[in-house]
């Protein structure tokens, strides 16, 4: 996929018969989607560009209409493509917020400067996100909440957190 595009949700199949798409967003998405005028589906190597007509709802479900997709059958051919839009399109977050792909690549240090490992991806829940980081010992699962982030740095490139007892094994 093109660096400068993130996903943003994915299609889960058609809605009605005149090619409407329903779109599981990653993340809330009011103001982006608002505004949108171009997405980017994604599968496997492929991307494809489309003009959106328009997008309905709300929360993490939406209806999402692309020009040239007018019927159930066109709809249907879409069922699991990832959609993407630009980075520059992504609204600014408030302070403390962060998107996913901010935090891939950062590195996790405890509060005693002990380096745990690099942030390989994130895992949203509907209690909260999972840091998914790879550290010299394998894979360590670090829950997203205040009582163990502690600070994050994007300028420094780290992610603060509090060691609690069995955290790491």
């Amino acid at each position: 996929m093109t660096e400068d595009l993130v996903v943003i949700g994915k299609i889960t199949k058609p809605h009605g018969v005149r090619g409407g798409l329903k779109l599981v967003s990653f993340f809330e998405l009011e103001d982006l989607l608002a505004h949108l005028d171009q997405v980017w589906l994604v599968k496997a190597d492929q991307e494809e560009s489309y003009s959106v007509e328009w997008v309905r709802g709300g929360d993490r479900f939406h209806i999402l209409k692309l020009q040239d997709v007018d019927d159930l059958t066109a709809a249907g051919h879409l069922r699991d493509w990832e959609v993407a839009v630009s980075k520059d399109k992504l609204p600014p977050l408030s302070a403390g917020k962060y998107y996913s792909f901010q935090l891939v690549g950062l590195t996790v240090v405890t509060e005693s400067g002990d380096v745990v490992g690099e942030i390989r991806g994130v895992w949203s829940t509907p209690a909260h996100d999972v840091y998914r980081v790879w550290s010299k010992k394998g894979e360590v699962l670090i829950p997203a909440v205040k009582e163990i982030v502690r600070d994050i740095d994007l300028e420094q490139g780290r992610v603060l957190i509090r060691a609690l007892d069995g955290l790491m094994e």
